[in-house]
């Protein structure tokens, strides 16, 4: 599904580029017409993977990016439309030049439209990464604060093996103090009851 979308997308794409830059008023207007129910049919497969995106193995952002061309497809079906409306209530008129220059008007619109466009693109891209960065530098400072807290859990487990390490040495010599005592009052009850 994620592939066929794509390709009927792109095939939607190329059909409004056509129209768009088509030069006979009739073709234009036929693909215009056209392209609008693709990009019904678009939406409307967009808003089933919306709701699911899992079942057609897309990503939450790969669903959002594939909103984000739809809507701008969309507009630019819209202000093809709009050339289309125009150039319909100008090819009524005998006075050509007054058609050429409302159709360049209406692409110099266009244009810069999806030059306001692109530019809104990339301050969301600017914010992004600037976002990501602020994240990456926290989970470095976390990771830093990690490493610090390791060695510190470190040098106190190295020193209680050695303070456990103490205490049985210490517990090994009580015991042979105590042998040894044991063994004197026995020495001395033999020495004593052998006299």
């Amino acid at each position: 599904a994620e592939v066929a979308w794509m390709n009927e997308y792109n095939k939607i794409r190329t059909q409004l580029l056509k129209a768009t830059n088509s030069d006979t008023l009739s073709s234009r207007a036929l693909v215009v017409d056209s392209v609008k129910t693709g990009l019904n049919m678009l939406g409307k497969q967009l808003d089933s993977m919306e709701k699911k995106p899992s079942d057609y193995g897309l990503t939450r952002a790969k669903v959002l990016r594939r909103r984000g061309m739809l809507d701008n497809l969309d507009r630019q079906y819209k202000s093809a439309q709009a050339v289309k409306n125009q150039n319909l209530t100008t090819e009524t008129t005998t006075n050509s030049s007054n058609s050429r220059l409302m159709q360049q008007r209406a692409t110099m619109k266009e244009h810069g439209s999806l030059i306001e466009e692109l530019g809104a693109g990339v301050s969301r891209l600017n914010q992004k990464s600037k976002a990501i960065n602020e994240e990456a530098n926290l989970h470095l400072s976390l990771l830093d604060g990690m490493g610090d807290d390791i060695e510190k859990a470190n040098r106190g487990l190295i020193e209680e093996t050695e303070h456990a390490e103490k205490v049985r040495q210490k517990n090994k010599t009580f015991w042979l103090y105590v042998i040894i005592i044991i063994l004197t009052i026995i020495l001395i009850l033999l020495v004593v009851s052998g006299l």
